[in-house]
């Protein structure tokens, strides 16, 4: 990992899996480390659950895909909550995110942001990009984590469907599909439109680091995959622009925005 640092404090980055990190901000990790910012990635799950239970092989696999892939987008550190992931099935297993209280959860992300000195925290807005219910609870628990740490700028993470619609498949399309399936409350919705957005950060420059980190989670995404099987100028297109709304004062992200 590398060791930037910032004069305002590290920078956080709360993914409720490994590889949403990658999907949803890799390219702004990548542009943050690459200005001298300390950049942390902390997994709420391993992302261990498959067909039902959780799986302690998935589990160490998918950590080790994380820790790849944070060498690859330049963090300088990755932690793990290690919370056990949710699944989207009707009931969640014993000990899953989202059966944690968020008031415990979000005692033990304070104590992280406090160890690293994070001064910014990037994590899920309310309606956790896509409706996953880890991606809901991880909004939840960053956001009082952040009142208890004393983190005044969060940045929160989406997607702008308008743009989405013009561009070959997001996996977050596919992801959204899948939530839809099985939770028949889910409206089918993904993201904001462009007008609900606060920043657009134009992450194109980064785009050979962020394929890569894709690549480092090949347990999720595969060499033959949809998404992998893009070529250049397709996966630009689809993962070349990362989307954010600011709670709280200006931060570093804001730099990012030409």
């Amino acid at each position: 990992m590398s060791a930037g640092r910032s004069a305002a404090g590290a920078i956080a980055v709360l993914c409720p899996h490994p590889d949403d990190e990658a999907i949803f901000c890799g390219g702004t990790i990548r542009a943050l480390a690459d200005a001298g910012h300390r950049v942390v990635i902390i997994a709420a799950t391993s992302g261990d659950t498959a067909e039902g239970e959780p799986s302690p092989a998935l589990r160490d696999l998918r950590r080790r895909e994380l820790e790849a892939a944070g060498d690859i987008l330049g963090a300088a550190a990755v932690h793990h909550l290690g919370f056990v992931d949710s699944g989207i099935g009707p009931v969640s297993p014993p000990g899953s995110f989202v059966r944690v209280p968020v008031e415990d959860a979000a005692a033990e992300l304070a104590a992280i942001l406090e160890a690293e000195r994070v001064g910014t925290l990037v994590a899920d807005g309310p309606e956790g990009i896509y409706g996953h219910p880890d991606h809901i609870h991880a909004h939840d628990v960053s956001a009082r984590a952040a009142e208890l740490a004393g983190i005044a700028t969060r940045y929160e993470m989406t997607v702008d469907r308008e743009h989405l619609h013009f561009v070959d498949v997001h996996v977050v399309e596919t992801a959204t599909e899948a939530v839809t399936e099985t939770w028949h409350g889910h409206t089918g919705t993904y993201g904001h439109t462009t007008v609900e957005i606060d920043l657009l950060v134009d992450v194109r420059a980064h785009i050979d680091a962020k394929r890569a980190a894709f690549a480092a989670h090949a347990s999720q995404l595969p060499e033959h995959s949809e998404t992998m099987r893009l070529d250049a100028a397709a996966f630009t297109a689809v993962y070349g622009i990362e989307w954010f709304n600011r709670r709280g004062p200006a931060g570093p992200l804001d730099d990012l925005v030409a």
